[in-house]
């Protein structure tokens, strides 16, 4: 008996085969599928397929007499999408995420709020994706700047100067608003979910991949010249119009409110996998990033830019 088992330890020695052993093996949790690769999976690298969300920074608003809003951030997700989820190789090394800065408002009457800047996740290809900003508000004379991922900004209004249009929505958002007519008042800036077409801004997008329905890409509210019709943010959560003091809400891509306090809001990158799969030893950095449980899944939210290892 002891000849027979020596035996087969040096047959697998030489071959690094084993009749009882497989290049790959499966399992399955909660719907997503895990492979492990290597001798029998144990100890290789995992392949997780993840949920995401990733949103651009909203556009800066527009500053004084009849300002348009920012455009909201582009919002891309998986979550609730059959078929689109991401796969993740902890073989690949850290996962680097970068988030955007919101456009900051106008410097001047005639100027245009800046656009927002992109978030981005990178592991391995193809888990490489970038979304863009919103653009910004436009001031008294000028359209609402255009957007190739986000939404538009709104354009800015005087009752010196023509109705200006709404900047161009890009891929994952919607156009802004032109300026009111009779021109006294600015255009609202395009949210993730719908364009804008007054003075208040575009509908985010309500997502639940925290657990929570939350609104990503809200657009900027406008201001009005010389006073009153000030728009709102687009579901509360864009920036206001009009001399208040409402930022669009952190991390959500907001665009900011001309003439208030018109600073786009940041982006946000979250990942969401069932905590049955959480690769042992996952870390992620710097301490503003959080990794949590909610329910059956676990979820990498990035409000800074940082990494997630394993």
């Amino acid at each position: 008996m002891r000849d027979d088992k020596l035996n087969d330890l040096l047959k697998l020695g030489a071959t690094g085969k084993s009749s009882n052993n497989s290049q790959s093996s499966k399992r399955k949790s909660f719907g997503y599928q895990i492979l492990g690769f290597g001798s029998g999976g144990a100890g290789g690298p995992i392949c997780i397929a993840f949920d995401y969300l990733i949103a651009g920074g909203g556009g800066g608003g527009s500053h004084a007499h009849g300002p348009g809003g920012g455009g909201a951030g582009g919002v891309r997700t998986s979550f609730s999408t059959p078929c689109s989820a991401i796969t993740l190789n902890t073989d690949c090394g850290p996962i680097a995420v970068t988030i955007a800065a919101g456009g900051a408002k106008a410097g001047s009457f005639d100027g245009t709020g800046s656009t927002g800047g992109t978030s981005s996740m990178f592991n391995c290809k193809p888990v490489a994706i970038p979304m863009g900003g919103g653009g910004g508000g436009g001031g008294r004379r000028n359209p609402g700047a255009p957007s190739s991922c986000g939404s538009g900004g709104g354009a800015g209004c005087n009752h010196a100067f023509p109705v200006q249009a709404g900047g161009n929505g890009g891929t994952f958002g919607n156009n802004g608003a032109p300026s009111q007519s009779p021109c006294f008042v600015g255009g609202g800036g395009g949210g993730a979910c719908a364009a804008a077409t007054s003075a208040n801004g575009g509908n985010g997008k309500q997502i639940s991949i925290t657990g929570s329905s939350v609104n990503y890409g809200c657009g900027g509210g406008a201001s009005a010249h010389p006073s009153g019709g000030a728009g709102t943010g687009g579901r509360g959560d864009g920036g206001d119009g009009g001399n208040g003091s409402d930022l669009p809400t952190a991390n959500q891509a907001g665009g900011g409110g001309g003439n208030g306090a018109p600073a786009g809001a940041t982006g946000v990158v979250i990942l969401r996998f069932p905590t049955a799969c959480k690769p042992a030893g996952m870390s992620i950095t710097p301490g503003d990033n959080t990794i949590t449980t909610t329910g059956c899944c676990t979820l990498l939210t990035f409000t800074v830019s940082g990494s997630a290892s394993f």
